[in-house]
């Protein structure tokens, strides 16, 4: 192993410092398959760290499969092909987003990436947890965030800070502030919603009003009430937030916007229960992800472009270079409007 200079005040622990001072050796080809690390007692000696320190470091290395032990000899390098990315995609479930993602990330990284999925069920201490374990095994550490609840969303730039791993690449959350801890990629902020609503292929004398089902969980919020009053105002509409229990909910000549699915089988209820034809009468766009569920009901939704993600972290992750950018919504449209 080239030598080391272990950093007492760096923002890695002392174990991930060894762990990824070895895998990139491995990576440059300066440690080959058969090539035996230092003991533990001799990395221990040269580093200037414990024992237990070392030990750590090289379990983590045998863990990733990059190293082996030997009883009574120690540990050598199992592989000198490993793959060039190693990557661990955290998401609190694998739905269709999660998988059109994962996919198009696939993709586009080629044979070149191992990636590993986790769960952190949209809770942040179960993704600190899951991020603490695995650290130094992976290359990067790709988070899905979108699902968050606005609680859980408050706790999430404290628990990234707390692990300190600069690989970090944060999908589709606008609420979290920028840091030196992560990147973030959002749908875009305001605008991209906005510029979303603008190509919809809706003659605007169909509708005067514009209603947005209060579900205030929704990460994205705050941002989908900004961009619906920008919308209205510009376009000439009267715009609501209202609760899907509201008496008297609905109105013709309005498109609802809704981000909850359950404030969505509630409203698509009501509007079978009335005399109102849905994309006649009513319009409704689902902004949750997209789904089998939503197609068998003919519902439009405006979603991420998890394709479209999946090829821009690809293509950071390609440069080597982690930085923050946009993501594109997309449009599908069905007979809900």
């Amino acid at each position: 192993m080239r030598f080391l200079n272990i950093r007492v005040n760096s923002e890695q622990t002392k174990v991930n410092q060894i762990v990824t001072a070895v895998i990139k050796d491995i990576e440059n080809g300066l440690l080959a398959r058969g090539n035996q690390l230092p003991s533990i007692n001799a990395c221990s000696r040269a580093q200037k760290v414990s024992r237990d320190t070392v030990d750590k470091a090289y379990q983590k290395l045998k863990s990733s499969g990059y190293v082996a032990s030997v009883s009574g000899l120690g540990f050598f390098i199992k592989t000198n092909k490993p793959v060039k990315y190693r990557i661990l995609f955290i998401a609190g479930k694998f739905g269709t987003g999660e998988n059109l993602f994962y996919a198009s990330l696939l993709k586009a990284l080629g044979g070149n990436a191992d990636i590993d999925v986790r769960y952190h069920q949209n809770h942040a201490e179960t993704l600190r947890d899951t991020l603490a374990d695995n650290a130094g095994k992976y290359h990067y550490y790709i988070v899905a965030s979108q699902n968050f609840s606005l609680p859980e969303q408050k706790k999430l730039s404290s628990v990234l800070r707390s692990v300190a791993l600069k690989e970090v690449v944060l999908l589709n959350n606008a609420g979290v502030k920028r840091s030196s801890y992560y990147v973030t990629i959002v749908h875009g902020g305001n605008n991209s919603l906005y510029n979303t609503l603008c190509r919809l292929k809706i003659p605007q004398s169909r509708y005067r009003n514009i209603c947005l089902l209060n579900h205030t969980g929704a990460a994205q919020f705050a941002a989908t009430v900004h961009a619906l009053k920008k919308y209205s105002d510009v376009h000439t509409k009267k715009f609501t937030i209202t609760g899907v229990s509201e008496k008297k909910l609905l109105h013709p000549s309005t498109l609802y916007i809704v981000h909850d699915d359950g404030d969505l089988v509630s409203l698509l209820k009501l509007i079978g229960n009335s005399t109102y034809k849905i994309g006649r009468d009513i319009d409704v766009i689902s902004l949750s992800d997209d789904s089998v569920f939503k197609e068998l009901l003919n519902v439009s939704v405006i979603t991420t472009d998890f394709e479209g993600l999946g090829q821009s972290v690809a293509a950071m992750i390609e440069m080597n270079k982690l930085e923050q950018i946009p993501n594109a919504l997309k449009i599908t449209m069905r007979g809900s409007v």
